[in-house]
């Protein structure tokens, strides 16, 4: 389905299109806790779950494609271990801080609000790195795959 989403629609809206829609279904996830006393809570909360996995996941193999066409064949085995050490790291702070979060009595909807608005600022940063990918990629600095 992602090539396909690619060949259509291209990076600059596939990614941050995707990752939004990924976003506001994390909002109304946990804007769940506001009426959690009703069953209709839990069935929107199951589905906004359902939702958001297959969305945030969907735009990795293009930001992937992305960073790693940006960098060029030389770089690109240094900039894997990197992505991957930060998304190891990112995992373990990221519990530790929602442990500490939640330890300190920050509910459940403001956890979910945090996370969504740095999912946000990502997305910004992506969008900004795919307008210099396309500026790049006209200019001939590019190589495809």
């Amino acid at each position: 389905m992602v090539p396909n989403i690619k060949k259509n629609i291209g990076y600059k809206i596939a990614i941050p299109a995707t990752q939004s829609l990924a976003i506001m279904s994390l909002v109304a996830m946990a804007t769940t806790q506001f009426y959690n006393q009703f069953t209709i809570a839990a069935i929107i909360a199951v589905i906004c779950y359902l939702l958001r996995q297959p969305l945030m996941n969907v735009a990795g193999p293009m930001t992937t494609e992305v960073v790693m066409n940006y960098v060029g064949k030389k770089n690109q085995e240094m900039v894997s271990a990197l992505i991957a050490a930060i998304w190891s790291g990112s995992y373990f702070i990221s519990g530790l801080m929602v442990a500490a979060m939640f330890a300190d009595g920050v509910s459940f909807v403001n956890v979910f609000l945090i996370t969504a608005a740095l999912y946000a600022v990502g997305v910004v940063w992506y969008y900004i790195l795919i307008l210099d990918y396309n500026k790049r990629e006209k200019a001939g600095l590019i190589e495809n795959n």
